[in-house]
């Protein structure tokens, strides 16, 4: 007669799940916590930077018209930039992403577990 193990994984993420549930908060404590939350605060909040963000729009756009310059765009290199943000005094805030060919070798080893590097023409 053949007997059924059960898997390592299984038993450890169940395991995991049981303690995160232990762990939870009550009822009371998520009614406690909502009673103490100011919420006009938070909407307030909520509301100004969406203002805010919405002005930062506008003024991105005029300055792609005006300066004849894309909002996006990718580098040779492989690196992106996209305009975030003008300055008061005119300056340009780019957010700018990490070159992919140097970043795929640690998200391949990462996810594959084996090295990227002999896969890279140099």
């Amino acid at each position: 007669m053949r007997k059924f193990y059960l898997p390592k994984s299984v038993f450890l993420g169940t395991l995991a799940l049981f303690c995160a549930n232990l762990n939870a908060q009550t009822k009371d404590d998520l009614a406690k916590i909502s009673s103490e939350t100011n919420r006009t605060a938070l909407n307030q909040l909520w509301n100004d930077f969406d203002q805010e963000f919405a002005r930062n729009q506008v003024q991105i756009v005029n300055y792609v018209v005006q300066m004849n310059v894309p909002k996006r765009y990718t580098s040779s290199e492989g690196i992106t930039y996209e305009l975030q943000k003008i300055e008061s005094d005119g300056t340009p805030i780019y957010y700018r992403t990490p070159k992919v060919i140097q970043t795929l070798p640690l998200v391949i080893e990462t996810n594959q577990g084996r090295k990227m590097e002999r896969f890279i023409k140099k």
